[in-house]
Order: C-alpha cells, then sequence, then structure tokens
C-alpha cells in the first residue's frame, strides 16, 4: 500500500472504516499498537515529500520468486520519473535485503515501544 507525497497519514474516515480490523489485530494490546503507531508518525512527520510504503505483502509459498520487486517497481519507477524519494518502515532482516536491493537505506532502528519490537526505517533517493 503506497501512498502518494503529502498523503501519507489516513483520514478520519479510514481511521473508522479500519478500526474494527485494528481490534481484531490487537485486541487488549490496542493501546500498545496505538503507541506504535504514533512512534512511526513522529519519526515521519518531518520528512520531505515522498512516497511511502506503509506495507506490502507476498503469499509465503510465492516469496522469493520476484512478486515483491514486481510489487515495488512501478512506484519506484514513478519516483526516478518525478525525482521523488520514497521511504517505509521494514520489519525484518529478509524485507530489509529486499528493499536495499531496490535502493533504499537503513537508518537506526526505531523501538516502537519498551522492550517491543523495532521497525528499520529505510530511505531511497531517485535514481
Amino acid at each position: 500500500m503506497w501512498f502518494p507525497p503529502g498523503r501519507w497519514t489516513s483520514t478520519t474516515w479510514e481511521g473508522l472504516r479500519d478500526g474494527p480490523s485494528w481490534i481484531r489485530l490487537f485486541g487488549r494490546q490496542m493501546q500498545l499498537g496505538q503507541k506504535a503507531r504514533s512512534v512511526m508518525e513522529a519519526h515521519h512527520r518531518p520528512l520531505p515529500d515522498h512516497w511511502y510504503l506503509l506495507y506490502v505483502g507476498v503469499e509465503p509459498g510465492r516469496q522469493g520468486r520476484g512478486v515483491g520487486s514486481a510489487l515495488l517497481r512501478p512506484v519506484l519507477e514513478e519516483c526516478d520519473r518525478t525525482a521523488t524519494p520514497a521511504y517505509l518502515e521494514a520489519t525484518c532482516e529478509r524485507n530489509r535485503s529486499l528493499y536495499a536491493r531496490h535502493g533504499f537505506v537503513a537508518g537506526d532502528a526505531l523501538p516502537l515501544s519498551e522492550g517491543g519490537p523495532a521497525v528499520i526505517p529505510m530511505w531511497r533517493e531517485p535514481a
């Protein structure tokens, strides 16, 4: 799910629409999920205009066959064509290496909560 420059936050309507999914996902840990989202948004907010990859997913049985690259390619080509950077947060080493192959550079780990997981912010300058 890519967001174009200047449009990386959800609208109120999108937040209401997606609320039940967030509740199913986080359940009793909803407060922790909201804190993680706030940490990511605070880190993201001061960045210059860019395309933002919120998430991308490939079924496990199809991973390693170029599907992830195919999903990234159209927007990254648009980034290069329009001289617009791209940004994302990698959640694991396998994703980080995929993004690095496409020109993303890792920043310092961003802990989402005390003692919890971290994400790796990654930035890509246009080619």
